[in-house]
């Protein structure tokens, strides 16, 4: 009943259930009401629907942030603003995965304004947020790596959240078909985790009426109930009701600087573990 009062809603006058649509993007709300809310304030919504969207954004479920980044993304009237959040950290650059399909060339192909300010946040091949970490461990790609080796480190470092060859948890992506990419596209993966963030595997941090606080993806929702699986494979189930607040920053569920404590030959022991065909 709530659901059809709501498409009934889309007849009236925007900015008088602007506020409303709003209000139904809370991560309790159940998921058809979010869906339609997001699908009626990214149809009939304007550039201050894009600024509301971009503070309440750490607020957003997932499926709710893939709608609302789009809106930001194809219509070049929210490119200001979306830049903007981009910049002053907002929104976090890998949010809106500008890698995907060159999305990133919808920024530069808006004005050359626009054009410029993206040039300064990423180049028109790539997006990458930790320069330096990256330039530092380039010199691990001269080296020869020993896969033997290298499946030590994958268990050290990797196996919390990955699985590869039976081993590992099933939290992010499986790793099998992961030598089928260079060297070089491993080392960025690797060390820049949030350049460009799958949705499935964002990080949320649940905080309950007890206190208490958890981290990890959302696995499955449900109008009364959410799952996350964090690090290590261990699931929660929550109850919507006992939930205080959800949020997440926008970031993958693997940190950064995960390099930490290796080093060059390490690296590429790992990736020469990595390109193994199975």
């Amino acid at each position: 009943m709530r659901l059809d009062a709501l498409k009934l809603l889309q007849y009236s006058g925007f900015d008088r259930r602007n506020e409303l649509l709003l209000s139904l993007l809370d991560f309790k709300q159940p998921a058809l009401l979010q869906q339609e809310a997001i699908r009626q304030l990214t149809q009939a919504g304007t550039s201050t629907t894009a600024r509301q969207l971009i503070v309440i954004w750490s607020q957003l479920s997932p499926e709710t942030r893939r709608v609302a980044g789009n809106f930001l993304l194809f219509k070049k009237q929210n490119h200001p603003l979306l830049l903007t959040a981009l910049e002053d950290g907002s929104l976090p650059l890998g949010q809106l995965n500008l890698d995907l399909e060159r999305r990133r060339t919808l920024l530069f192909w808006s004005g050359e304004k626009t054009g410029r300010r993206a040039a300064k946040l990423f180049t028109d091949t790539g997006v990458v947020t930790r320069v330096d970490a990256l330039n530092k461990m380039k010199p691990s790609l001269q080296l020869t790596g020993k896969a033997e080796q290298g499946r030590e480190v994958f268990l050290k470092v990797c196996a919390l959240c990955h699985q590869m060859d039976g081993a590992g948890s099933n939290v992010g992506p499986d790793l099998t078909e992961i030598y089928r990419k260079s060297s070089e596209t491993l080392l960025h993966d690797i060390l820049d985790p949030n350049a460009a963030v799958d949705t499935e595997y964002l990080a949320f941090t649940v905080e309950t009426g007890d206190d208490q606080i958890f981290t990890g993806i959302v696995l499955e929702e449900s109008d009364t109930t959410l799952v996350l699986r964090m690090a290590g494979g261990m699931e929660r189930s929550f109850n919507k009701k006992d939930i205080v607040t959800i949020h997440s920053d926008g970031l993958s569920l693997m940190p950064e600087e995960l390099e930490s404590g290796l080093g060059l030959q390490e690296m590429a022991d790992l990736l020469a573990y990595l390109q193994v065909r199975r």
